[in-house]
């Protein structure tokens, strides 16, 4: 079923309501009418504005947590999400809009994030590629059913403005990662990770991982699920630091950014699967086939990337690749040209450089000379035992085979627990 207001003969947009087919209605409440009963209680309790087929309400795509200024890329395929996406692009009242909320073992969560479809295109079967970035958020007061997915009225959470932040652009990758890290930090300030109602949230995220629990990996449903508002002030009571590959030198670059401000300092710097900032130049590379991949042709991109990462069937649609392609291509210009913000020096914290055995996107000794940037005796190594997927390689561990790093993680977290603010750079 395709979702659109226009008359069937000649496609003219209709904008009253669509009179109710009493034979469907009929049908369905003889044929499902537990069902049946449960929308008609639904409709009884809406407000009067939110009678009129959804005009006023906010259509939920329920998928994962989001925050404000986030930009995300979604593949919609699903019939129901393909139909919230059509009424998101032709409704008026809607300007491209539609909530995203989270969804765990213990159901959906009471708070989301509205987001704008900043671009989107439209491929075989219906299907879109869309870009969305996170707005305002909102509180769930109830949900009702439309067209397949679930429709919600909603009360605003009085959040400070996030501050403007512009997509990348190619120039970015030109740029130096100190000068990102200062934007990101600049950008997160006003709303810096809920730091008294996280603790709670923490303890029991750290629960949920010992006990082997996480919906998917890299989503931390149990600590995401109540955002809650924001303290007063910016200042972080303490924080953890952790960084996969090139979000290890993104984290890096932000504890020194952090550090240069003044705000109290990390107490723990996590860093994985990457060398250290000193030796982020080309000819340190363990790639010696081809070290810089951001600039070949399309087709030479994805042979070395391939060759480096495995064949990723994810990745194996060339419409998807077409999708991820210049976010890929900036993501190794940065890394490629990368060069640190100040010289080695320790970090008043902790640190932990960690990776998987037989990571080959790391040459020996690589791991430890992240020794220069921590304290005397502040440094540890720590060797995960992974066994990859078929087609993959080792440095994707936390993907693949997160256990080990979660058991690692859920102790390290219970023993910053006490006054513990959790911030993930990647």
């Amino acid at each position: 079923m395709q979702r659109a207001r226009k008359c069937p003969t000649c496609r003219c947009d209709i904008e009253a309501q669509p009179a109710e087919s009493i034979a469907l209605s009929q049908a369905l409440r003889l044929l499902h009418p537990r069902e049946a009963a449960e929308r008609a209680r639904e409709e009884v309790a809406l407000p009067p504005q939110l009678q009129l087929a959804g005009l006023r309400s906010l259509p939920l795509f329920v998928l994962e947590p989001l925050l404000p200024a986030q930009t995300i890329h979604l593949h919609v395929f699903e019939p129901r999400y393909i139909r919230l996406t059509q009424r998101a692009l032709t409704e008026a009242s809607l300007e491209k809009r539609f909530g995203m909320v989270a969804i765990s073992h213990r159901g959906m969560s009471p708070v989301g994030v509205t987001v704008r479809i900043i671009n989107w295109t439209e491929v075989a079967g219906g299907r879109y590629f869309l870009t969305v970035v996170g707005e305002r958020r909102f509180r769930i007061l109830r949900t009702w059913d439309v067209d397949g997915y679930r429709n919600a009225e909603v009360a605003w959470v009085n959040d400070a403005e996030p501050e403007r932040v512009d997509p990348p652009t190619a120039e970015v990758a030109e740029n130096s990662l100190a000068d990102a890290a200062a934007a990101t930090e600049r950008a997160a300030l006003p709303r810096r990770l809920m730091v008294r109602e996280c603790k709670a949230a923490i303890g029991e995220w750290t629960a949920a991982v010992m006990q082997g629990w996480e919906r998917r990996t890299g989503q931390l449903d149990a600590l995401l699920r109540e955002l809650g508002p924001a303290p007063d002030g910016d200042t972080l009571e303490g924080a953890e630091m952790l960084g996969l590959c090139l979000g290890a030198l993104v984290a890096y670059e932000l504890v020194a950014e952090v550090l240069r401000k003044g705000v109290r300092e990390p107490s723990l710097f996590i860093a994985s699967g990457a060398r250290a900032p000193h030796l982020a130049a080309l000819e340190h590379d363990a790639d010696v086939l081809q070290p810089a991949i951001s600039e070949l042709s399309d087709s030479e991109f994805w042979r070395h990337f391939e060759r480096r990462y495995g064949r990723n069937p994810d990745l194996a649609s060339p419409d998807i690749q077409a999708m991820v392609l210049p976010l890929l291509r900036t993501d190794f210009g940065i890394l490629e040209t990368y060069r640190p913000s100040r010289a080695a020096a320790p970090l008043p914290c902790s640190l932990v450089a960690c990776c998987a055995r037989d990571d080959a996107r790391l040459k020996p000794g690589q791991l430890e000379a992240w020794a220069a940037y921590a304290a005397d005796g502040q440094f540890r190594e720590q060797t995960f035992e992974v066994t990859p997927l078929p087609w993959s390689t080792p440095h994707r561990y936390l993907i693949e085979s997160p256990s080990s790093f979660q058991t690692f993680l859920a102790r390290e977290c219970d023993e910053l627990l006490s006054d513990l603010a959790f911030l993930v750079a990647t």
